[in-house]
């Protein structure tokens, strides 16, 4: 394996600490979004359906033994664990420091296992975290510290056996095996990590909720982290009280509530699972594996194999496909979306195939491809399948044209192409044949439920505040509540009302599938291109593409800066992300129909939902609201929406050194673009009344103080021209009548759809080029906008001051969280 170049470097970061409350905000947010894919069910069906095979495993008769070997060794009495109890009654003791005597009772409970089942072994370790340590992360990630969790007995990495042994991901390692080991079960390595549990002393709502933020957050944390994890098991425990969780792509689930005291079988039958489970059923993906290589540093030309400071760690993922394997290539193109637990959580890689050898060697091949992961609902259509409808739809157009055209043909190179496209497959029980398709859990015993809503006031009570019943309690009271009814209140709480509850429900049991895609093209994105001409080419082959999509009768739903490539072996611009596209007959189905895009490029009356013009439905002038339908003219609108971000975010670095523009004028520009682009899911005036009437006064006067004719970077300008176009087509669309379909649905017939636009917005962007001829305009200026910033930010650098609140970077993270579903 040659040394990766810098800008291939593989996955390091170092975790980062910030406030205590900077943190607590943040895992508030990830509350939020998850508590729209919060269920819960009993804790005897949370094992039916979560670990099924604990039944099979560990029955009756099975946790009865190992319950009896509890009391005879005295770590359980009549009145529960004892090392807990007494911890408990002794004030002093912080609740980590009560709880961490879980890992000798795990360690009790595993011995007795093994004795009555010689053939079982340890797949974790469950350990009490240490005070001054905090996570260690392979992606930029704030430090977390969870009271108790489970790791692997061994790291959760295969190791290039061409390179010199390493253990785990962790910078400062002296160069001892024991040290190493030790170091990495005594650190929170989050690759390592099985499971992570809040724990607290008390049992108030306020303990509760604290506890449920902890958890959430660690566990967004450990998925973002890992590509290697399908799933996150999690508990919380307040008191007496445990629950235990599951964090799936789909959703999570936490059970019901109960006294591990006075129920130690289920408490036995959680540390069974989690100590004796294969790492498949501990949430891990059999069919990615981690490699790392430490490698010498850049500048170091004559390493020293014994000065560690000489290297790094490198890691790398093997994807398999089928019988192929794959190895990622330096920082993923794009993992954002994984930040969101329930979400399609999509990583996109660049990788080579690699081939194995004798003794777990491997060549890499020569040829590189883009890999896709991700969660689609399981419902979707696979984006191979999608493109060869749109293909077939075209060949079927071109045999119907006199003389016939070549429109199929022509499409393959506005697409991407697929090497694979289908259902990740999982082993067996036996392991023997890989054969169960990757889904989300199914859960038909689980009801909507609320994160813990907490008030504090003069009362005792539980009161209704609006839509949910509010636990409030004094402080002074709260050490004579009786702790069952107290228990009792904050279940009451965390019931979600009739009509929430129903609007969740349908959410909450849509599965997932877990798909991988290998493409064929390495391309660019928008955001990567590194001069106008190429940008400016690969726009107008976009629009190329989306006619074709039209003719072929399908919108795509989710055109941005993202999913607009450049081929450079091709020198062709491409269409990506087909995953969102349906056919056009199919579009506004639905009323409740989830918006896609990413809010800066979205079309603004689709933002809106409300056409820019009134209009009429067919024989039907008595309809009092007309339901909104996306439409071909929103997949085009994109295009002038990227255009104009570009200006803003992607200056020519001529606009900087030849006349040298000060700071001030730079901070003018990222801040005038929040007028259009600092925006979320449902847009805002400025982006209407832009495209409606064609307005591109207010946008060239806030750029002309950069884009100046000195520089010649004025010509730049011309291309916001093609919002006249557009708003023409929108104008003229909109006054001819919509179809009704049903009481719900209403569209135009694609034959209202016009090839103008298209064509005229090709040509305004062609005149910018023909212009830029004599000028040489090749290099961007550093962005002004990050597009891969870290997804909890969810903003870009360019869409904020650099000085603003926390609360102001997080704003969108909702947003982030709609459109990635």
């Amino acid at each position: 394996m040659p040394k990766p170049a810098r800008h291939e470097t593989a996955r390091i970061n170092h975790a980062e600490e910030i406030s205590q409350d900077s943190l607590t905000e943040l895992r508030q947010e990830i509350c939020d979004i998850l508590e729209e894919s919060l269920t819960t069910c009993e804790i005897s069906a949370w094992f039916d359906w979560y670990a099924p095979s604990c039944r099979v495993k560990w029955d009756d008769d099975f946790l009865e033994r190992v319950e009896r070997k509890m009391r005879e060794t005295g770590r359980l009495s009549d009145s529960g664990w004892s090392a807990v109890l007494t911890a408990t009654e002794d004030h002093e003791t912080e609740a980590s420091n009560t709880f961490k005597y879980m890992a000798d009772i795990a360690a009790g409970v595993a011995e007795e296992a093994m004795e009555i089942n010689s053939e079982v072994g340890p797949t974790a370790i469950i350990k009490p975290t240490p005070d001054n340590v905090g996570s260690i992360s392979e992606v930029d990630a704030f430090k977390f510290k969870p009271d108790i969790r489970a790791v692997l007995p061994f790291p959760n990495e295969r190791l290039d056996p061409r390179f010199i042994r390493c253990s785990g991901r962790i910078c400062k390692q002296k160069n001892t095996p024991e040290y190493k080991e030790g170091e990495r079960l005594s650190s929170i390595n989050t690759s390592d990590t099985v499971v992570v549990g809040a724990v607290k002393k008390g049992g108030e709502a306020a303990d509760v909720r604290d506890n449920e933020l902890e958890l959430c957050g660690g566990a967004t944390e450990l998925l973002y982290n890992d590509p290697c994890r399908r799933f996150v098991n999690g508990f919380t425990i307040e008191g007496s009280f445990m629950r235990v969780w599951r964090f799936e792509r789909s959703h999570a689930c936490v059970s019901s509530d109960f006294n591990f005291h006075k129920e130690p079988r289920l408490f036995i039958l959680f540390l069974l699972y989690l100590t004796f489970s294969p790492h498949m059923d501990l949430g891990f993906d059999p069919t990615v594996v981690r490699y790392t290589a430490r490698v010498p540093k850049e500048g170091i030309q004559n390493a020293d194999p014994k000065n560690p400071s000489h290297y790094e760690i490198v890691i790398s993922y093997r994807y398999q496909v089928q019988d192929k394997y794959y190895l990622t290539i330096g920082h993923p193109i794009s993992e954002s979306s994984a930040w969101s637990i329930a979400s399609r959580s999509t990583r996109v890689w660049l990788v080579r195939e690699i081939f194995f050898g004798k003794d777990g060697e491997f060549e890499e091949g020569k040829e590189t491809f883009i890999l896709k992961d991700a969660y689609p609902y399981d419902d979707a259509v696979l984006e191979k399948d999608i493109k060869d409808n749109i293909i077939q739809q075209l060949s079927k157009l071109d045999k119907q044209q006199t003389p016939p055209t070549n429109y199929a043909k022509k499409a393959e190179a506005y697409f991407m192409t697929y090497v694979y496209d289908e259902l990740v497959k999982l082993p067996d029980e036996n392991e023997s044949m890989w054969s169960l398709d990757d889904l989300t859990t199914y859960t038909p015993v689980t009801e909507p439920i609320c994160f813990t809503p907490v008030e504090k006031v003069d009362s005792l009570a539980s009161v209704e505040d609006g839509d949910v019943i509010v636990f409030v309690a004094r402080e002074s009271q709260r050490s004579s509540t009786c702790p069952e009814s107290q228990r009792q209140a904050i279940r009451d709480a965390q019931k979600p009302n009739p009509k929430v509850a129903r609007q969740q429900k349908e959410l909450n049991y849509h599965r997932r599938k877990h798909v991988r895609t290998i493409h064929k093209e390495v391309c660019q994105s928008i955001y990567e291109l590194p001069d106008w001409h190429t940008l400016i080419r690969c726009l107008i082959d976009i629009i190329e593409g989306l006619n074709l999509l039209r003719l072929a009768g399908w919108v795509h739903r989710d055109i941005s800066g993202g999913n607009c490539l450049w081929h450079m072996d091709g020198e062709r611009g491409k269409i990506a992300d087909l995953e969102y596209a349906m056919p056009y007959d199919r579009s506004g189905e639905h009323v409740d129909e989830l918006m896609t895009g990413t809010p800066e490029f979205m079309a603004a009356e689709y933002q809106d939902r409300e056409y820019f013009h009134n209009v009429e439905v067919a024989d039907q002038s008595e309809l009092e609201e007309v339901p909104f339908t996306f439409n071909f003219y929103h997949d085009l609108e994109p295009i002038f929406w990227i255009y104009a971000w570009s200006l803003f975010y992607r200056p020519p670095s001529q606009c900087f050194v030849d006349i040298g523009i000060p700071m001030p004028v730079i901070e003018q520009l990222k801040r005038s673009a929040k007028k259009w682009f600092d925006c979320s899911i449902g847009g805002n005036n400025s982006r209407l009344v832009t495209i409606q009437g064609a307005r591109r006064a207010g946008m060239t006067s806030s750029l002309r103080g950069v884009y100046t004719p000195e520089t010649s970077c004025s010509v730049l300008l011309g291309g916001l021209e093609v919002v006249k176009p557009l708003s023409t087509a929108y104008r003229d669309l909109e006054g001819t009548p919509l179809q009704l379909i049903t009481d719900q649905h209403t569209r135009w017939r694609p034959a209202q759809f016009s090839e103008v636009p298209y064509r005229e917005m090709q040509n305004k962007l062609r005149h910018v080029l023909d212009a830029l001829n004599d000028h040489e305009l090749d290099v961007y200026v550093r962005p002004l906008s990050d597009k891969n910033t870290h997804p909890r930010d969810a903003i870009d650098d360019g869409h904020k001051d650099d000085d603003g609140p926390l609360a102001e970077k997080r704003a969108k993270i909702q947003v982030h969280a709609q459109v990635s579903q």
